[in-house]
């Protein structure tokens, strides 16, 4: 099991920059030099039935995410609050094991993410568009999709498997494919069974038009999404937190578990990686409400960079050491003024050691910190940063809580950086807003059965 401290009460003297310096400042860094390993419990993670991952996206989607505009891709994660529009397709992966399929031309928001809540919910809205959601196993959640025609939902905890269909007038097609669902309005409730299709026309139409659908009369995006959101379980669910098995299948094919004696536990390991590659290499950061987040450019890079821990050995390089908990990334942050330097976490929270014995971290520039092409502007000269001694350098681990426009603008970045108290209040702010904290420990892991289609 790993670790849970936590580094997160402070931000470190050398994110301070000399020539930005404020009054006060030397006497704040002082304090800051205590021991960088503090037992704090504040920051242990988030639940990470609260995200969705990206599991396919095809063509032009957008993600409208705290008021701004991304273009959707594999590793960004999916938030409440999140807006989807498409003028391609995508699958998007839920916590409980719900797989949604969107289409061309649709609009939908990602109401509320709380699978493992006290009164468990999952709530979806679809202003237009088209969507296919299967739901492969039991779950103690309810799984409600709202459209301005009423509200579709399948059984109570119950598998099943239906598509909604909403044109810009209202009108709604609600199908279901397997299982059994519901819809409702101000009209009342219906009532349908696997094979049966209900067309309503706005929010007081009445819902007698209940009628059979063939199966064969389904169209090219139905057959895509089939194909898709079937479930098929393999190695990594067996080896990750039963809260992660359905973020785990991209693991399968991409690389190989093993034991590590270290770690007491199983570890995956990516296949297909040079010498010099290491976690939080290939991708970008984007400022987005819960702090920097890390976006892998790597189609398995999810869950091994918003999950977990990194470890690395003579034997097997680097592996990856399951845990439960969500982080935008779970990283150590440092810098020196002109350069801005982060580093995977290891076993208890510290910046993981690889080759040669020293952190590994990686340096850019602070100009080209919000480079979309970061890989391209990252230094060799890590000088100072990896230095072999665990306290010669504080540093910080918790989260860097930034404005898009901060965060893309090198002159506010720098003075950002050079207030520490502002990054302090930040940082508390969000600890006492942000629901779906872990609070606790994670128990025991106990590897999950295999989960039936």
């Amino acid at each position: 099991m790993l670790s849970r401290r936590s580094l997160t009460p402070f931000i470190p003297a050398f994110l301070l920059l000399s020539h930005l310096a404020l009054p006060g400042t030397a006497a704040w860094a002082q304090q800051a030099l205590g021991d960088p390993f503090s037992d704090s419990e504040t920051y242990l993670g988030e639940d990470p039935g609260r995200y969705a991952m990206v599991r396919t996206v095809e063509g032009a989607v957008t993600l409208f995410k705290d008021g701004s505009a991304e273009t959707l891709e594999r590793g960004l994660p999916i938030a409440e609050g999140d807006v989807v529009e498409s003028h391609g397709r995508g699958v998007l992966q839920l916590g409980d094991g719900t797989l949604v399929a969107f289409g061309p031309g649709t609009r939908l928001r990602i109401q509320v993410l709380d699978a493992e809540g006290r009164d468990g919910r999952i709530v979806l809205a679809l202003e237009r568009g088209r969507l296919r959601i299967r739901r492969p196993v039991r779950s103690d959640a309810s799984l409600r999709v709202e459209t301005p025609a009423g509200a579709a939902s399948l059984e109570e905890g119950g598998r099943g498997d239906l598509s909604l269909e909403t044109d810009e007038g209202g009108r709604t097609l609600f199908r279901i494919h397997g299982g059994r669902g519901v819809f409702a309005n101000g009209q009342g409730t219906a009532r349908l069974f696997a094979g049966e299709r209900l067309t309503v026309y706005g929010p007081g139409d009445g819902l007698d038009r209940v009628a059979d659908f063939n199966s064969y009369a389904l169209d090219g995006f139905d057959a895509w999404a089939g194909d898709l959101l079937a479930v098929r379980p393999g190695e990594a669910a067996l080896h990750v937190p039963a809260s992660l098995r359905w973020y785990a299948g991209d693991l399968d094919n991409a690389g190989s578990w093993v034991y590590v004696d270290e770690e007491a536990t199983w570890c995956w390991r990516p296949r297909g990686v040079d010498a010099e590659w290491r976690p939080y290499l290939r991708g970008r950061w984007g400022a987005f409400r819960g702090g920097l987040t890390w976006i892998s450019h790597e189609p398995w890079g999810y869950v091994t960079h918003h999950h977990g821990r990194w470890g690395w050995s003579g034997a097997f390089g680097w592996y990856w050491i399951p845990g439960a908990a969500y982080s935008p990334a779970w990283v150590a942050w440092g810098g020196d003024g002109a350069r801005l330097g982060w580093a995977p976490l290891g076993r208890h929270n510290r910046p993981s050691v690889w080759t040669g014995g020293a952190p590994c971290w990686h340096v850019v520039d602070v100009r080209h910190a919000g480079a979309h092409d970061l890989f391209r502007h990252l230094r060799a000269e890590r000088r100072g940063f990896e230095d072999r001694s665990w306290g010669s350098r504080p540093w910080h681990g918790g989260r860097l809580l930034m404005a898009r426009g901060e965060w893309n603008d090198p002159d506010r970045l720098r003075q950002v950086l050079a207030r520490p108290e502002i990054l302090r209040q930040r940082e508390t702010a969000w600890h006492g807003s942000a629901p779906g904290r872990f609070r606790h420990p994670e128990p025991p892991r106990v590897d999950p059965p295999r989960v039936d289609p």
